[in-house]
């Protein structure tokens, strides 16, 4: 079986929780006897074309003129469209077209039609969630390309059952043509000998609880929340250091409410750091923390879990089907600091508490969460579209 990937993102370009899902997904299902080929945008110092742990890994130029970040993603993707003809003429084919969200959509459905193969598409989130609402013309644009998507596509993945219904219900998708397979995390890669106080020094001072949040500087992940929350902690005479690993739109305004709050030197903006980096940091934490607004899987969640970091998170979206409230983490309600603060609170002065959802989260992700089980399920739906189309039963729309 060879199936084509198409996403704007993927290792080194990492921009979000796409790539890091993409880059496992593929090599589980290449261990499994899949030829996997994934085109996707060029990176400085990445190579046009390159195999990565058995994954054929194929770049494009991704730049392209325009006067919009809209114009330069539909230019954008005519690329990845052309780079996809050129691969598939030169591979001789491939069964199985793969998109991921709406940044690969239109290249998608536009090799679907040129090569008359059966096109899957993984929802990995919606404007419409994003944005809590369609507000503007750019949005309405973005969710009238992802209804499209979802028209187009022969089934449509999601990461949790929360947005196989969110998705159904934005677009009006039948729920049979929607397959739940969660995301996954590979614990071993948290696994390694490493100076712990030199990796928690460079973050925080010995005497600081280190409140760790990794994600990207929007409103729906709820980082504001966490802010406000703090002062709440220090009061109860915690002495406790937020973390914040991400880059994003609000950094300037999240600053500007640390600031407001009198934070400033209680909250540390690192930027995006390296992976070993990242991953020895989940290792120190005292407490990570997702308050998110809207969260459709929650793959910062899973990883906290892998390094056997205690997590907080909001009781919301796959957030909600992730984290078994007192057995896995504590859940609280999303959009509330004093909720949050409890959590983070009840975690770090009950360590027997803490030792027991850090050893029950681990265990669920060697069980729940496993790359090799999610490569298993994934194949089953490239399977079952398989029979179909060459049963016949396969009709462009």
């Amino acid at each position: 079986m060879r199936v084509l990937h198409l996403s704007w993102e993927f290792p080194p370009r990492i921009i979000g929780g796409l790539a890091s899902h993409l880059f496992d997904l593929s090599r589980a299902l290449t261990r499994r006897g899949v030829e996997i080929h994934v085109v996707t945008c060029n990176f400085p110092g990445a190579k046009e074309y390159e195999i990565v742990e058995g994954v054929n890994v194929h770049r494009f130029e991704a730049y392209a003129a325009g006067d919009s970040f809209l114009s330069w993603a539909l230019r954008m993707q005519k690329n990845m469209e052309r780079k996809g003809c050129d691969l598939i003429s030169l591979i001789k084919g491939v069964d199985v077209i793969h998109a991921h969200d709406w940044l690969s959509g239109v290249a998608g459905i536009g090799l679907k039609h040129l090569y008359r193969k059966p096109l899957i598409t993984t929802m990995h989130s919606t404007e419409y969630g994003r944005r809590n609402g369609i507000h503007n013309d750019l949005q309405a644009c973005i969710h009238e390309i992802e209804s499209w998507l979802c028209y187009e596509s022969w089934r449509i993945i999601t990461c949790s059952y929360y947005m196989r219904d969110h998705v159904s219900w934005c677009f009006r998708v039948p729920e049979n043509k929607v397959c739940v397979i969660p995301n996954g995390v590979d614990v071993t890669k948290f696994n390694f000998v490493f100076n712990y106080w030199e990796i928690r020094n460079r973050f925080a001072h010995a005497s600081e609880k280190i409140l760790l949040f990794v994600g990207r500087l929007v409103p729906e992940k709820g980082l504001d929340v966490l802010i406000k929350a703090l002062p709440i902690i220090l009061g109860k005479g915690v002495n406790a250091k937020i973390v914040v690993v991400g880059e994003g739109p609000q950094r300037d305004e999240y600053q500007r409410l640390a600031k407001d709050h009198g934070l400033g030197n209680k909250i540390l903006f690192t930027g995006h750091i390296d992976d070993w980096t990242l991953r020895a940091l989940y290792r120190v934490a005292d407490v990570a923390i997702v308050p998110s607004r809207f969260e459709p899987f929650g793959i910062v969640a899973l990883e906290a879990m892998a390094a056997h970091c205690p997590l907080v998170a909001s009781s919301i979206g796959g957030l909600d089907e992730i984290v078994d409230h007192e057995g896995t983490g504590l859940k609280v309600p999303p959009n509330n600091p004093e909720a949050l603060a409890w959590g983070i609170l009840r975690i770090i002065r009950d360590v027997g508490f803490k030792d027991w959802i850090v050893n029950n989260a681990y265990q669920k992700c060697l069980w729940n969460y496993n790359w090799d089980k999610i490569a298993e399920w994934t194949i089953g739906v490239y399977e079952a579209i398989l029979h179909e189309y060459n049963a016949g039963s396969w009709k462009p729309v």
